[in-house]
């Protein structure tokens, strides 16, 4: 299985199988994650891609995890518009209630993705409970770094973790675990792991279950958002998770930016789309499109 083309009958004596094999992908694992880079000729440190990643993933040993659940969300608009929602949270408020609940309000409006999104006050207000989690979370020895790119860079990466409301355990409608803990840990801090590799494809992971999330443009305006979830590869379905129970908090919010998206796509549709200004909140956004810019007018020449 190496790709070469090993027959073509009737093709004539000038044909040249040699000539016609599939097309060779640069290939890098961590934690069990393939990615793949078309990259013609040499490409970018795979290393240097991941191992930002280390301290802040690896303590959940991804690779010793297995699929659960997995599921597509078919999404009739555009992909920028995709992704531009998953970043942000200005929406979270009023379109999300079941993943409110399990997340502060303070954190929500002035702190979220690990970097200062609202205002100088929201920040201050969240940033007392910040500091008590990373004294909890320290004292467990869990890591509590974080870090943010600008669009300059050639990924736009992001990792962070943050705390849930007070005694949530994982995403969770009631706050409790749902499934066996995942790599070294032995029990919750009260905060989930956010790794983003690139804006199309992000790892969700609580201390109990992880999910993967990529999105998968199809045509102009139709993008997939596929995501799989993760559990201990010891976890028995139905004695040591429900799935339902396992994708309740995410599987609702998907279902919900769905429509959300879909509907803004029509407005940016109309003929009479106007855009206007980012919120404080949504300045992820700001840097999700500089950051395409940037590499639109870097290959649209090649």
């Amino acid at each position: 299985m190496d790709g070469t083309m090993r027959g073509a009958p009737e093709m004539g004596p000038e044909f040249r199988k040699e000539n016609y094999s599939l097309h060779e992908v640069h290939v890098g694992l961590f934690e069990g994650i393939i990615f793949l880079n078309f990259s013609k000729g040499e490409p970018p440190s795979f290393s240097n891609f991941a191992s930002r990643f280390s301290d802040l993933v690896e303590p959940h040993q991804l690779s010793k995890t297995k699929v659960a659940y997995r599921k597509s969300y078919p999404t009739t608009a555009n992909w920028k518009l995709v992704v531009e929602n998953f970043l942000e949270c200005y929406h979270c408020g009023p379109s999300h209630p079941t993943y409110c609940s399990v997340h502060s309000k303070l954190k929500l409006k002035g702190f979220i993705g690990g970097r200062q999104v609202g205002s100088n006050e929201a920040l201050s207000a969240f940033e007392p409970l910040l500091l008590e989690w990373q004294e909890k979370a320290s004292a467990m020895g869990h890591y509590t770094g974080r870090f943010t790119d600008d669009s300059e860079s050639d990924h736009l990466q992001q990792g962070v973790r943050t705390p849930y409301l007070t005694d949530a355990l994982t995403e969770s409608r009631d706050g409790k675990l749902v499934a066996p803990f995942l790599g070294t840990f032995t029990q919750s801090d009260g905060a989930s792991t956010y790794a983003v590799f690139s804006p199309l494809n992000s790892a969700l992971i609580n201390a109990d279950y992880a999910i993967l999330v990529s999105f998968v443009p199809r045509s102009v305006n139709h993008t997939d958002v596929e995501c799989i979830w993760l559990v201990n590869e010891t976890a028995r379905e139905g004695e040591d998770y429900d799935v339902e129970r396992l994708i309740d908090v995410w599987n609702t919010t998907l279902t919900e930016d769905k429509k959300i998206v879909e509907d803004n796509q029509l407005g940016v549709s109309s003929s009479m789309y106007t855009p206007g200004p980012h919120s404080y909140m949504e300045a992820r956004v700001t840097s999700v499109l500089g950051w395409y810019l940037k590499h639109y007018e870097k290959y649209a020449g090649k």
